[in-house]
């Protein structure tokens, strides 16, 4: 006689996760019997999480990300570095000196000249 195995269980991802979420009522029920270490350990990991997702959700990362290139800017133009280059392409920039198109503060002005 062989010894009894263990049936093999499927330790995929998508298992792993499906075993969790259904964990989680047990967990829930057990809450309100848990010492008083456990339930803090669990309180700050609820309460970290949710300052994390917060800090994510409001764009405050974007906000230190362009501070910081805003300090290294002004870091190099005191130390005397200097734009060497321009929004357009090289060569290429030159002022407009034509005319754009209809002018509303030409009518507008030729308008009060003609009520007056």
């Amino acid at each position: 006689m062989a010894i009894p195995k263990k049936p093999v269980e499927k330790s995929g991802p998508v298992q792993r996760a499906i075993r969790a979420v259904s964990g989680i009522p047990e967990f829930l029920q057990s809450i309100p019997t848990l010492p008083k270490g456990k339930l803090l350990k669990v309180t700050s990991y609820f309460m970290c999480t949710a300052l994390f997702v917060g800090y994510l959700a409001t764009g405050t990362r974007e906000y230190f990300y362009e501070q910081r290139s805003l300090r290294m800017a002004r870091q190099l133009e005191e130390q005397g570095v200097v734009l060497t280059s321009s929004a357009s392409n090289p060569g290429t920039e030159r002022s407009y000196k034509s005319y754009y198109g209809f002018d509303y503060r030409e009518k507008i002005d030729e308008r009060r000249e003609s009520e007056s």
